[in-house]
């Protein structure tokens, strides 16, 4: 992840006010994506930084 993003989030998260729209923008980042890793920075720290799994939890349809 690019270490400017990072410490933008981290700056956000510790609630200095910056104009996150242009940071977007700048950055070609959409703003809802922003705030779900501030959300996340929040939460889990350095922690939610890093990739999950997209693989669905639970199979219905699978045989047993």
């Amino acid at each position: 992840m690019d270490p400017e993003f990072v410490a933008m989030v981290a700056r956000v998260a510790a609630g200095e006010k910056i104009n996150v729209t242009r940071f977007c923008r700048d950055h070609d980042v959409k703003r809802d994506r922003f705030y779900h890793y501030v959300n996340r920075f929040r939460t889990e720290g350095a922690a939610g930084f890093t990739r999950r799994s997209t693989a669905p939890k639970h199979h219905p349809t699978a045989l047993p």
